[in-house]
């Protein structure tokens, strides 16, 4: 609740709060009703759009059940208002998108990569390198996303197809760990998103109950980390000291950064140490 995200939320009155909502009930109902667990995931979907990519973990996962109902729900929303849908689509959505970059209260990883490309150009300015300097963070930054959840996708494929059948929680939390993915794209994605990490800190709890091996502390911190600067008071850190430029609103993008990084991760690492579990079995 003193989190800087949640306090935004709560201030804007965006819909997030109930997109958070919603995903927290699917969440829930996910293994005791998939009827129910479907009808909020298509309606999260149907107020926002992003959590469409939980489609991906669900196919993967082989959760067909799931996958079906909530497109067969969120294909209801949009047949029962197709104007909106198509208002939604050529207006919002695209001004969304082409609206120019805003460095205050933007946790996207174009921010991310904005603020690092400054201070790397400052470095190179200093060292008198000044005609080195790198711009195009927005092609940077879709190249790290594109990267970053292909990796995601192929370690997924493998755990499935090399640790099937896995503990309901553990694979509850592997498609979880999807969420960060969500709130990192477009260019503008304000610090009011960043509520739905807090999502993954029961996840954490769940897999260092499940998980006979311990999960590595780099990758554990990155996690932890990560979670913690998301939700930094970012605002109040700088009228608290009085630092004009925006400089502190980098501590929370970066941390869904780190949250993103984490997750990459954990599903390689889990994907290693299942492997010598089941090579181990068969010798």
């Amino acid at each position: 609740m003193f989190s800087h995200p949640f306090y935004f939320l709560i201030v804007r009155g965006h819909l997030i709060g109930i997109v958070f909502l919603l995903l927290a009930m699917g969440i829930y109902l996910f293994k005791k009703n998939n009827l129910l667990s479907s009808v909020c995931f298509g309606l999260s979907i149907g107020m926002i759009i992003h959590p469409a990519l939980l489609f991906i973990p669900l196919l993967i996962f082989r959760k067909y059940k799931v996958f079906v109902f909530t497109f067969l729900f969120f294909v209801l929303l949009v047949l029962l208002c197709p104007g909106l849908w198509l208002e939604f689509l050529t207006g919002p959505l695209l001004e969304r998108i082409g609206r120019p970059l805003m460095m205050e209260d933007n946790c996207s990883l174009v921010s991310t990569c904005n603020y690092c490309l400054i201070f790397i150009n400052k470095i190179l300015s200093y060292l008198g390198l000044s005609k080195f300097r790198i711009m195009y963070s927005n092609a940077i930054a879709l190249i790290i996303y594109a990267v970053a959840f292909c990796a995601m996708v192929i370690a997924d494929i493998q755990i499935r197809k090399k640790c099937s059948p896995l503990d309901p929680e553990v694979e509850l939390s592997l498609i979880m760990m999807y969420f960060p993915f969500m709130i990192a794209l477009p260019k503008n994605s304000y610090h009011y998103n960043l509520v739905l990490l807090l999502l993954l800190v029961p996840v954490l709890c769940a897999l260092m109950q499940k998980l006979k091996k311990p999960i590595p502390q780099i990758i554990l911190w990155t996690l932890m980390t990560g979670i913690v600067l998301s939700q930094i008071q970012a605002r109040s850190l700088q009228n608290l000291i009085d630092i004009k430029p925006y400089f502190f609103f980098f501590f929370p993008a970066f941390g869904l950064f780190l949250v993103m990084t984490g997750c990459v991760l954990f599903k390689f690492w889990f994907l290693r140490v299942s492997s010598r579990e089941m090579l181990k079995s068969d010798s």
